[in-house]
């Protein structure tokens, strides 16, 4: 019973640390960036950009809000089915956030950035959704 609450507790602050790293993506100085957006084999960055654009990489931020915001409801539910209805709420959540970018997808965004403009912070959010994830599943699924 407690090795549950346990693996439930470290999903949970693996979720908050993930959320606070794309926060950090803001203030780290350096910019999102998707490659071959304008032009072939050359990277564009988000603040190069005009129009509704340029506000993608606030609606990444508010993906880390919404983290932010799960991260007590879920750290509090012991039972399993509150925490597969809240982690059920999360998913819808960050749904909404991610449907509301404009320039192009949140997978390619991500990588994009890793990969093309040393975002560090973004890796370290993909490795603590990750762990997220899959302690979650352990959790829900472990029998007691």
């Amino acid at each position: 019973m407690w090795v549950d609450q346990i693996i439930r507790c470290i999903a949970v602050f693996c979720l908050m640390i993930a959320s606070v790293c794309l926060f950090m993506v803001d203030d780290a100085g350096t910019d999102l960036c998707v490659y071959e957006y304008i032009s072939p084999k050359m990277v564009t960055y988000f603040s190069e950009l005009q129009s509704s654009s340029a506000d993608d990489p606030a609606m990444i931020g508010a993906s880390g809000f919404v983290g932010l915001l799960m991260f007590f409801p879920l750290l509090f539910s012991y039972h399993r089915g509150w925490y597969v209805g809240l982690l059920a709420l999360y998913a819808f959540l960050q749904l909404f956030v991610v449907a509301l970018l404009d320039t192009t997808s949140f997978s390619e965004i991500i990588y994009d950035s890793i990969v093309h403009c040393q975002q560090y912070w973004l890796l370290t959010y993909v490795v603590g959704e990750m762990m997220f994830i899959l302690l979650s599943l352990i959790f829900i699924c472990r029998e007691s």
